[in-house]
């Protein structure tokens, strides 16, 4: 009985030093998925330009009716709004579209009860499973099912219009706005974020402001991957980024290493 405790005991410190190991290795498999995710949209929106007009995919924000990527309202890289746990005055739209694959335009252009889509990359990521991290735990409030994404887009490239009609938005117009590859004069397509894993407290629209002039962006990297976020770049490439403070903790408001490097890597100074 008692070698039998033993080898029990044993068995269960083997465990315990092996358990921190596993959990890593699964850490670094689930940001591996991430990453490839993230660069297999960017392809997609690689993919789009040549097809419509060499201009990449549009991005607009959240707004009411009608309902942002579906004809003949703003076109839209995904279409549909979340609710927002962080903004009481945004809500789905339409109802049910955290857990909607049609509005990822994966399955057609055509959305069941709602409409055409217009603008999306869909068709060239058919793929559900790339639009959402593996370690992203979110669920839609209602159903208590998973979102069905938790990935946004940089809100100064692919920006339509009529956003660049709301220069609050956009460091009060004195930054440029990337709609085609001849935008990239001052600023590196290859140090240019396009997609970018979200916070799933902030994340509603497909519409990641990121405001270069303040500290005090309103949207915010998930942090799912270690203290690392997954990002594509403009050139086709993905990466995680590793933080040093402000995503780590929502106390810090202060200026902070994180915050100039999304800004930074977000646009340039016109």
């Amino acid at each position: 009985m008692i070698e039998l405790l033993v080898v029990i005991a044993i068995i269960a410190i083997l465990a315990g030093l092996l358990l921190p190991a596993l959990t890593q290795a699964k850490m670094r498999a689930q940001g591996i998925s991430c990453v490839n995710n993230m660069r297999q949209l960017q392809i997609a929106d690689l993919l789009y330009g040549p097809d419509n007009g060499d201009v990449f995919a549009f991005n607009s924000a959240v707004g009411g009716n009608p309902v942002i990527g579906i004809a003949p309202g703003d076109p839209n890289w995904v279409a549909g709004t979340f609710a927002s746990p962080l903004n009481a005055g945004i809500s789905a739209n339409p109802a049910g579209a955290e857990t909607n694959i049609y509005l990822l335009g994966v399955l057609g252009t055509l959305v069941p009860k709602i409409g055409n889509l217009s603008g999306s990359i869909g068709p060239y990521a058919k793929a559900a499973g790339v639009y959402r991290c593996p370690a992203d735990k979110s669920v839609d409030p209602v159903s208590k099912f998973p979102r069905v994404r938790c990935c946004s887009m940089n809100n100064f490239f692919g920006t339509t219009a009529a956003q660049m009609q709301v220069p609050a938005w956009l460091g009060g117009g004195n930054y440029t706005e990337f709609q085609k590859p001849s935008d990239f004069t001052t600023m590196s397509i290859s140090d240019c974020f396009v997609f970018v894993d979200e916070d799933p407290t902030s994340l509603n629209d497909g519409y990641f402001e990121v405001d270069p002039t303040s500290q005090d962006g309103v949207d915010r990297p998930a942090v799912n991957h270690g203290k690392s976020s997954s990002f594509s770049f403009a050139d086709g490439h993905a990466a995680l980024k590793k933080w040093n403070d402000c995503f780590l903790s929502r106390t810090i408001t202060t200026p902070s290493t994180d915050n100039f490097w999304l800004g930074q890597h977000a646009t340039v100074h016109k």
